[in-house]
């Protein structure tokens, strides 16, 4: 997508995180794996530890599979993100991408424009240390899967509890690497090699509970606030139906209530607590999920509110070495004009600084309760890179992009989500992907 793609011209990229030193490998066997590789810089170390709530995770691990590696998220860990290799619905934009643009030395993030994610959100170290699925058995159930009954209408909930699904799997023509077997058949594994062969449920088409089709989630409840509940031996007019979307219903103090399709009365719901309809339509029972599961709250962030001037009171270089000029396109003490929106792509905001024609000389060695899941801001990508190293310049030392030599000063008015990422200091990098930021951004 735009946002996926500006956000390597920004610095996502492996070459950058080298140059900046923001990478480590280690080599303790990760899941069985030789060695991987984590961004280990202060804020996204903490970011890491905050999200999968796991205090000794050393940062966030980077894909090591395909032409992605080093340049993406692991996409095991966090299915669903921006920078991760392939992100249904374009992704989101959260606080992990936020955190690795943060310690770059030419950005402050706006973690208050982050977008939700909920992909092994909580889910601890053990999520982070431990391979998906042992002895046929997943670790994480609420994230991995092993089988799918193979009833027609059995259906099980998605891992953010937005859609029904089916637990996919895959035979491949060659044996897949030991470390990651986890099933009965050296050749069967998950549909995904970025998912380290992980099996989960994939979402059915027409699976949402939301506006989802009924004839395709029978005994579905379809509305704004429906929501994917486990199932224990559940049928719907005879039919066995696995997991199934409820109505819900989030109250204060972390009450919750579910509703069935078909039937008008609500219960109460206590997590944990199994719960059956008194309607004659229905038997066995559901298993009431967490509050928070069902009930969290998350902003809105699509509204293109006026954003904040930043100030830079940095009047020092930036770190490493990194020196380039500025000056004020007009030296009058007047508020810089809005700027032209022949760079703005939709709900992304505007970056605005006044560039002197001066390149930057870097150096080699710097470098009510419930909202429905939005899928991202840019539509879906599946993303394969090439080389994304061409993305920097390096002083002469190998390739480097074009940035135009004339006596006029250059405004940019480019961004990515909704106001995350903004220059602090003078940011080259800026200068450096104009040509290509004006390919890709649609004007408004």
């Amino acid at each position: 997508t735009v946002a996926h793609e500006i956000a390597h011209g920004l610095g996502f990229d492996g070459t950058t995180f080298a140059h900046l030193k923001m990478i480590s490998a280690v080599e303790n066997d990760v899941r069985g794996k030789p060695h991987v590789f984590l961004v280990v810089s202060p804020k996204a170390k903490e970011v890491a530890q905050k999200y999968y709530n796991c205090s000794k995770a050393p940062g966030l691990e980077l894909e090591d599979q395909g032409n992605s590696a080093l340049s993406h998220f692991e996409m095991r860990n966090v299915r669903g993100e921006l920078m991760s290799p392939k992100a249904p619905g374009g992704g989101s934009y959260s606080a992990l991408t936020l955190a690795v643009f943060d310690d770059m030395p030419f950005y402050k993030a706006n973690f208050s424009r982050a977008e939700p994610l909920r992909w092994a959100n909580n889910s601890g170290c053990d999520f982070l240390e431990k391979k998906c699925i042992e002895n046929k058995t997943s670790n994480f159930p609420d994230i991995f899967c092993t089988a799918t009954v193979r009833i027609k209408g059995y259906l099980q909930c998605t891992y953010d509890r937005m859609a029904l699904g089916q637990c996919l799997r895959k035979t491949y023509p060659e044996v897949i690497e030991p470390h990651f077997q986890y099933l009965w058949n050296a050749h069967l594994g998950g549909t995904e090699f970025w998912m380290d062969y992980c099996p989960y449920v994939e979402k059915v088409r027409y699976g949402d509970c939301t506006d989802g089709r009924r004839s395709t989630i029978i005994g579905s409840f379809v509305g704004p606030d429906a929501r994917c509940v486990k199932g224990n031996e559940l049928k719907y007019r005879t039919t066995p139906i696995g997991d199934v979307c409820v109505n819900t219903k989030c109250e204060e103090e972390g009450k919750l209530s579910v509703q069935f399709q078909g039937d008008d009365e609500w219960y109460q719901c206590e997590e944990g607590a199994h719960v059956k309809s008194n309607s004659a339509n229905w038997s066995g029972t559901i298993t009431c999920p967490k509050y928070a599961d069902v009930c969290t709250r998350y902003p809105n962030i699509t509204n293109k509110e006026p954003l904040p001037e930043v100030t830079d009171k940095d009047n020092e270089p930036a770190p490493a070495n990194i020196t380039w000029p500025i000056k004020p396109k007009d030296p009058s003490p007047l508020p810089h004009p809005t700027p032209e929106p022949t760079m703005e792509t939709v709900g992304a905001p505007h970056v605005e600084r006044e560039l002197t024609s001066s390149n930057p000389n870097v150096p080699t060695d710097s470098s009510g309760h419930h909202t429905s899941e939005r899928d991202g801001l840019f539509g879906s990508t599946t993303h394969i890179d090439n080389d994304t190293k061409n993305n920097l310049a390096t002083n002469g030392k190998g390739p480097a992009a074009h940035v135009p030599n004339n006596s006029d000063t250059i405004t940019l008015n480019i961004g990515i989500g909704d106001g995350t990422v903004t220059p602090a200091g003078h940011a080259p990098l800026l200068l450096l992907i104009f040509a290509s930021v004006v390919a890709v951004v649609v004007p408004l």
